[in-house]
């Protein structure tokens, strides 16, 4: 009887190797596959990918941080020692001033410059309040960020997941702060002001689209979403605008950094430095990183392919496994879906804006019925144009998709 199930003993233990070294082989061959797949689909960036140094924060985006500062916000990255050093400098009355208005403030811009557009109400007295007390603190760093160089925060592919990101919740404020004042300047009259607001915003949300990381392009795509929509309110909007609807191609932007997150769970496996070493020995590990990978690779082509909503991508079957959308995982990452949907309604919303500058410049007489965008992403896309008294309004035809209720409905209108 002993030897009986010392030889089951034996056989079980064997046949567990076998599994676990099965396993090992196989996922090391879909790592491999995933590997193979990313250097097929961009050998163009394989070289770029593998050599990328790191690049330090710029000039202007030290003095960004420092004029910030004194409006109570904290810029620097929460990654770099910036962050608590500034933190000692930000002075403790306008860190309260500004955590007093923020609601306020936020509630304001989002409705006035949503997708469906406030009363025109005019800007609640505490924000209006702190507009006015912080006028050349907002001046400067619109001085900023239209006439000195781009602003560039420090970055890092080869670190992973741990590579610096800019302050984005101190970004999403600042651009608050410009867009509040976009709208307390066309209540004021003072279009140029507006516009030079606008322009900055439109630099800073480029800043961010421009960087490898997802998270940074999905923020700057809502920064880019809110001058599309703020341009509608512009009494006499300057025809550059129209130049650049007409060229707003965020989709090459987001592909690229689905491509970066698709090459770090590739050849960076897992995403972690700490970690990496490690996944040579854990199949799972290899399992996840070639999934992530192909999944990326898979949102990276329809960016590509579809920009714009319409055609057959509400039917595509592409859903993140569970691991990727558990927020408490240190797998999570944003909703891949909803990033390509914003990427598709930006599309969309630019068109409408051009449709509505169009007309409001005299450069093409409206007219009831169904037409088709004639330029860009949204190049072929109908729309249906009505009249109601002397406004007149443009709607994207089809089935809304899911988004946040600031970028619904898809339509504009003109006054």
């Amino acid at each position: 009887m002993t030897r009986s199930l010392r030889w089951i003993a034996t056989v079980l233990l064997v046949l567990l190797v076998g599994a676990v070294v099965c396993w090992w082989i196989w996922s090391s061959w879909q790592l491999s596959k995933a590997r193979r797949a990313w250097l097929e689909a961009y050998p163009q960036l394989a070289g770029e990918m593998s050599r990328r140094l790191a690049s330090p924060a710029n000039e202007t985006a030290l003095k960004l941080e420092r004029e910030a500062a004194l409006l109570g916000l904290n810029w620097a990255p929460k990654s770099s020692p910036r962050f608590s050093e500034l933190a000692k400098s930000i002075p403790e009355e306008a860190e309260k001033q500004f955590s007093a208005v923020r609601p306020a403030l936020s509630k304001w811009v989002e409705k006035q410059l949503g997708a469906s557009r406030g009363d025109e109400g005019v800007a609640p007295q505490e924000v209006a309040a702190f507009l006015q007390s912080h006028q050349d603190h907002i001046a400067t760093l619109r001085h900023l960020l239209l006439n000195d160089p781009a602003p560039h925060w420090e970055e890092d592919l080869s670190a992973g997941w741990a590579a610096p990101v800019p302050n984005l919740l101190t970004s999403l404020a600042v651009v608050r702060i410009l867009a509040a004042d976009v709208l307390w300047n066309i209540q004021q009259n003072n279009q140029t002001v507006a516009q030079q607001d606008l322009l900055a915003v439109r630099r800073l949300a480029q800043t961010l689209i421009d960087r490898s990381e997802l998270i940074s392009v999905l923020v700057g795509m809502h920064m880019t979403r809110l001058v599309v929509t703020g341009i509608r309110q512009l009494a006499n909007p300057d025809t550059s605008w129209l130049d650049w609807l007409e060229g707003l191609d965020v989709a090459p932007k987001l592909e690229r950094s689905f491509v970066s997150e698709a090459y770090l769970f590739a050849f960076r496996c897992p995403p972690f430095p700490e970690e990496e070493r490690k996944s040579f020995f854990d199949p799972w590990q290899k399992s996840r990183c070639a999934q992530g990978s192909q999944l990326f690779l898979a949102f990276a082509r329809i960016a590509r392919e579809k920009p714009c909503l319409g055609g057959s991508q509400a039917e595509e079957p592409l859903r993140a496994p569970g691991w990727m959308e558990n927020p408490e995982s240190t797998w999570f990452v944003p909703n891949l879906r909803s990033a390509l949907t914003r990427l598709q309604a930006l599309h969309v919303h630019a068109s409408l804006t051009r449709e509505v500058l169009l007309a409001r410049l005299g450069r093409k007489r409206p007219a009831a019925g169904t037409i088709t965008f004639d330029r860009g992403p949204c190049r072929g896309l109908p729309l249906e144009v009505t009249q109601a008294g002397s406004s007149w309004s443009w709607r994207w035809t089809g089935k809304e998709p899911e988004l946040p209720e600031a970028w619904l409905p898809l339509a504009a209108t003109l006054r």
